[in-house]
């Protein structure tokens, strides 16, 4: 994940559907803080290049969930605070 999330990926479907894929991962897979340290990169990421507004607040809510439930973790306290 490490890898892909690093890269800056131009089409803003394709970082929608990364997060998305992500998110899925993290719900079916023991929710590892590792994998919700990729949610919340992928997410940020998703949100950089999103033109639509509607989509935009889609995932400002993911984020905002995400926060709410593990925002006492370093690392996603980190990726969301951090860079907004």
């Amino acid at each position: 994940f490490r890898r892909v999330l690093f890269r800056s990926e131009p089409d803003p479907a394709r970082c929608r559907a990364l997060a998305d894929r992500i998110d899925r991962l993290h719900t079916d897979f023991g929710q590892e803080p590792a994998v919700r340290e990729c949610l919340a990169k992928a997410l940020l990421n998703a949100t950089t290049g999103e033109p639509d507004p509607g989509r935009c607040r889609v995932l400002a809510d993911q984020i905002e969930r995400l926060h709410t439930q593990y925002g006492y973790e370093p690392v996603v306290r980190k990726e969301l605070a951090g860079r907004t």
